[in-house]
């Protein structure tokens, strides 16, 4: 008997769990973040499938007010480090931890027989989850700008990255729902929105934070360094948003063009 062919076979069924989960996910939002469904579903999914032969009458809401717990608390060990690197390296581990967690609140609605998830259930499940994403966004990048403060206690380009950071973020998410709403009476609609790999989807942004906290762990190696991974993160978060900002624009009317002619 082959003691690896077991082993393949349970990684060859998580491996399928994960797909499967991030196919219906895909297919239910008309579009799902590339880290969700190449990393975070690896987890997330069969988290979910688990509590699901568990407990199959667990409310889809608590599962995204206990994600977002795990969401705020990483903000807020931020905002107590006093500028301590190893606050941040575990910030930034529990801000990647947060963003796995946050799908299996979906994955396991999902795994709920039709008949027992209303429309109007699901249309509130997506609401609740929206916001609470937000909140747990807002509070990781003040925690972030909390601990880079502490690091940096004289210098005055921080509260102006955070805000920009904050400001750019917000506003791609109303950049998006325009982009959505002008291009719903467009049959290519869909497809714009889903065939596109978006540096600023919010899987990718947490990737983005989560490495520049976890890469603070080089100012125990060189001290000058330290703050200098999460400042880099958090740029680069605002760079992305930013483009993504100026771009909607013109690729917006370059589209609505292309479907006039």
């Amino acid at each position: 008997m082959n003691p690896e062919k077991p082993r393949t076979t349970k990684l060859k069924k998580w491996l399928s769990l994960s797909q499967e989960r991030a196919d219906l996910a895909l297919k239910e939002k008309g579009f799902d973040g590339i880290i969700s469904r190449k990393i975070n579903r690896k987890i997330s999914a069969p988290v979910a499938r688990l509590l699901y032969n568990l407990n199959k009458n667990i409310d889809p809401n608590y599962l995204t007010f206990i994600t977002g717990a795990i969401g705020i608390g990483t903000g807020f060990i931020f905002i107590l480090s006093k500028g301590n690197p190893l606050y941040a390296i575990w910030g930034g581990i529990l801000t990647q931890i947060s963003s796995i967690a946050d799908g299996v609140d979906g994955d396991y609605a999902r795994y709920l027989p039709e008949t027992l998830r209303k429309e109007t259930e699901k249309s509130f499940g997506a609401y609740l989850d929206a916001v609470i994403d937000r909140i747990v966004d807002l509070t990781i990048i003040y925690g972030m700008g909390v601990y880079l403060m502490n690091v940096f206690p004289n210098s005055s380009w921080i509260l102006p990255l955070v805000f920009a950071t904050v400001s750019f973020y917000l506003l791609r998410g109303y950049v998006r729902h325009r982009i959505i709403k002008t291009y719903s009476k467009h049959k290519d609609m869909k497809y714009y929105i889903s065939s596109k790999i978006n540096l600023t989807e919010r899987d990718i942004t947490l990737l983005i934070l989560s490495l520049g906290g976890v890469l603070e762990v080089l100012s125990y190696v060189i001290p000058l360094v330290k703050g200098i991974p999460l400042t880099l993160s958090m740029a680069i978060v605002f760079l992305l948003h930013f483009y993504y900002f100026i771009n909607s624009f013109f690729e917006m009317k370059r589209n609505l063009n292309n479907i006039e002619n």
